[in-house]
């Protein structure tokens, strides 16, 4: 009798064991770095930038969010001209994922919008939503960057990102 607990015992120590690594390999790898600041035109788009690059040049897969939803301008400040942005992801036309582009130094980029009044102050199911949207790039990134608006206002208080599962 003893042994037939002491081996149900054995078998869910290992049972959980085996949860416990399953749950490790799929927890997303990504870090994540918020650049962000109450006040405008301090360097924090510029910051973002050089960092993500350093850290690319580092060997490090990075991908920067640019979550300035009302006056985004990494694109700009790269000298690109995107052909979907987060506009396209908050309208549903697109997936995060799909609006993201290479830029020069090897980084990934997924560009903000710019001047669209609707997303300067969405709603919480929405930002939410976009948050979930996500976690689709923590599997394929090493460090994830976010370049916020300036400010308190509510994207930028509320829109960070919430783990649905633990991450490292």
């Amino acid at each position: 009798m003893e042994s037939n607990i002491a081996e149900s015992k054995m078998f869910i120590h290992d049972q959980a064991e085996r949860l416990r690594q399953l749950v490790r390999a799929e927890t997303p790898r990504a870090k994540m770095i918020a650049v962000t600041s109450g006040k405008g035109g301090v360097g924090k788009s510029n910051l973002v930038i050089n960092l993500a690059i350093a850290l690319r040049a580092l060997g490090k897969h990075v991908t920067v969010v640019d979550v300035d939803l009302g006056l985004a301008n990494l694109d700009v400040l790269l000298g690109l001209s995107c052909e979907y942005t987060l506009e396209h992801v908050f309208m549903g036309l697109k997936r995060v994922e799909e609006i993201a582009v290479e830029v020069p130094g090897g980084v990934e980029l997924v560009p903000g919008s710019s001047g669209v009044a609707n997303l300067a102050d969405l709603p919480a199911a929405q930002r939410l939503s976009f948050l979930e949207g996500l976690e689709s790039l923590l599997s394929r990134t090493d460090i994830l960057i976010t370049d916020t608006a300036a400010g308190l206002g509510s994207n930028v208080v509320h829109l960070h990102w919430r783990p649905t599962r633990s991450s490292s």
